[in-house]
């Protein structure tokens, strides 16, 4: 990737991918390890952050290699049933999140009349992949048109949407968010996104005053207890909306 293209696309993003495990946040403009769940180093500038080392060579370096900026979208932990203290993480066999694009009017098409809404966007979503065994994901703009569609592997799928949209996803274990889910999310320009099981629909939509780099950091760190993973990070995303600045729910499928 161009280190001209690299800017440009950083300026719209809260964050972006360095290494699978370092990401480069931009306020504070700092470089992160998500692993490890610390700051690496501080900049004042763009530029000194692309003269920053990182594993034997500089960030511009690892960027030129980059053939583009990309987000995957990892499936949940599963329940755990019986453990009670939990962390954020997700699918212990990853995935590589290589997607299969299809037509978007493939699933425009589930929905009738001219007018609509993301809610019609996500029931068709639902009737189509609710229990697949296989992660798919769209793009849904505000007027509820699938705008991208794709399908992922059985862990992961990987997608990105335009600014203000949202993305809709299936975990096909139910489960609730992924920590990759939420620090995508976090880090990318889309609105908000959903993950859709047999169980329901986790909804997650960031506000005027979300706070990216602390939301992310807070992620992984995140301390969480319930009867299961999905029941603990509800509780711990519910209790941390107003503190991050995003909102947050659960609807039981019918």
């Amino acid at each position: 990737m161009r280190i001209e293209q690299f800017k440009r696309e950083f300026k719209r993003l809260n964050g972006v991918y360095i290494t699978d495990n370092v990401v480069l946040l931009k306020k504070p403009l700092e470089l992160y390890d998500l692993k490890a769940a610390c700051t690496i180093a501080t900049f004042d500038s763009i530029d000194s952050a692309l003269a920053c080392e990182l594993n034997g060579k500089t960030l511009e370096k690892h960027i030129a290699e980059l053939e583009k900026i990309t987000f995957v979208y990892d499936g949940g932990r599963g329940s755990g049933a019986g453990m009670s203290s939990f962390s954020f993480g997700h699918a212990s066999d990853g995935g590589s999140g290589a997607g299969n694009s299809d037509l978007p009017a493939r699933m425009n098409v589930r929905m009738s009349g001219a007018k609509r809404s993301p809610d019609d966007a996500l029931r068709a979503f639902r009737a189509a992949h609710a229990n697949d065994s296989y992660e798919s994901a769209v793009t849904v703009d505000e007027h509820g048109f699938v705008t991208r569609y794709t399908h992922g592997g059985a862990t992961s799928v990987a997608i990105s949407g335009s600014k203000g949209e949202m993305i809709y996803h299936n975990h096909p274990s139910g489960g609730n968010f992924s920590d990759t889910d939420l620090i995508n999310t976090a880090m990318g320009v889309e609105r908000g996104i959903v993950a859709s099981g047999k169980f329901g629909d986790y909804k997650f939509v960031k506000t005027p005053k979300f706070k990216a780099s602390e939301f992310v950091k807070a992620v992984k760190t995140a301390k969480m207890t319930g009867k299961d993973y999905s029941d603990a990070a509800n509780r711990w995303l519910k209790a941390n909306q107003k503190k991050y600045g995003y909102s947050y729910s659960f609807t039981k499928a019918k």
